[in-house]
């Protein structure tokens, strides 16, 4: 788990909490997920909390503080807002794990940042519409459609660079 914590990665991160004292810990790429910086972000509950989207925060609550009582394992999707005012959409798994006394006493998990793929699939979804819409109108499209060209029939194909 410690390499787990040294690793920096963009778009995932590991963390571990422990409800009796309310220690936290982050992995590097938790800290750049959510636009702070390790050495002026004081990592507790109640700073946390605040990069929480509104619209999500007792949501997101409500699924940590039911894990934590029923010391079930828990996956939830919310969306954050960095200080810079960049929202992202993180996907969040944990699990409690058991102390030397074989009671569960810690909370660890994963947190991944998956905007970029909710924004690829929601581009999906916006050509499909347009392509049924259009009615006679074929594509096949990708993050990174480069060419466009003509087929018989008034059909246009998207293809990917090589």
């Amino acid at each position: 788990m410690n390499e787990a914590f040294s690793e920096p990665q963009v778009d995932h991160g590991a963390w571990e909490y422990e409800p009796a004292t309310k220690r936290t810990r982050w992995s590097e790429g938790l800290y750049a997920i959510h636009g702070v910086a390790r050495e002026s972000f004081e990592l507790t509950v109640e700073n946390v909390r605040p990069l929480v989207h509104p619209d999500d925060r007792d949501t997101y609550t409500e699924i940590v503080r039911d894990a934590i009582a029923t010391r079930t394992p828990f996956a939830c999707q919310h969306r954050i807002v960095r200080p810079d005012g960049e929202t992202r959409i993180l996907i969040v798994r944990g699990s409690f794990v058991a102390g030397s006394d074989g009671i569960p006493d810690r909370l660890i998990g994963t947190t991944q940042d998956v905007s970029a793929r909710e924004e690829e699939e929601s581009r999906m979804r916006h050509l499909a519409h347009a392509i049924r819409s259009r009615g006679s109108t074929t594509a096949i499209a990708s993050s990174r459609s480069s060419r466009a060209r003509s087929t018989p029939g008034d059909e246009t194909v998207l293809t990917a660079r090589s």
